[in-house]
């Protein structure tokens, strides 16, 4: 909402490009309505960069933890929908088997990026810090939004407190 307050209809959300391993080159260059002056959303880091934008910044999460969080989830969409979708996870030993059969998302949304092109980056686990820095080059105020949590799961818990399993994944 901080962003909204600040551009209120001059703000365009895109949460309709949801790269993957398949698709990534052949995506479009993203293109906004007349009157935009800042994007908000869930897209690959290029997606608008021929609009040539003043001011680009990210949040990233640690890249393990990102993919604990996924594989949590799908386990227990599964274990409640037993969609066929998800059947894969079946054929799964473990978070690291699982690491190896499925695209990392999280690296796909910055393929083709020099993260270096960000006038700021921000870290999950620095939150708090990190968007009142942003806030203060930005020149106005971003309110401290509630981050996504991922459901506490006993399954959750337990690789996250492994940290044999943790060096494995970070190494995969």
């Amino acid at each position: 909402e901080g962003l909204r307050s600040h551009y209120g209809d001059t703000l365009y959300g895109h949460y309709k490009d949801f790269p993957t391993s398949s698709n990534i080159y052949t995506l479009k260059p993203g293109v906004v309505p007349y009157g935009t002056r800042a994007v908000h959303g869930h897209f690959r880091a290029n997606l608008f960069s021929a609009l040539n934008p003043k001011f680009q910044f990210t949040f990233i999460r640690d890249p393990a933890e990102r993919f604990v969080s996924l594989y949590t989830y799908l386990a227990d969409q599964y274990a409640l929908t037993k969609s066929p979708d998800l059947r894969f996870l079946e054929n799964t030993k473990d978070i690291v088997d699982f690491s190896r059969t499925i695209a990392h998302d999280y690296v796909i949304y910055f393929l083709g990026f020099d993260i270096g092109r960000f006038d700021f980056v921000g870290r999950q686990d620095r939150y708090s810090e990190d968007l009142a820095r942003l806030s203060g080059m930005l020149g106005f105020e971003m309110p401290q939004f509630t981050l996504n949590k991922t459901r506490t799961s006993n399954l959750r818990v337990n690789i996250l407190n492994d940290t044999a399993m943790m060096a494995k994944l970070r190494d995969s």
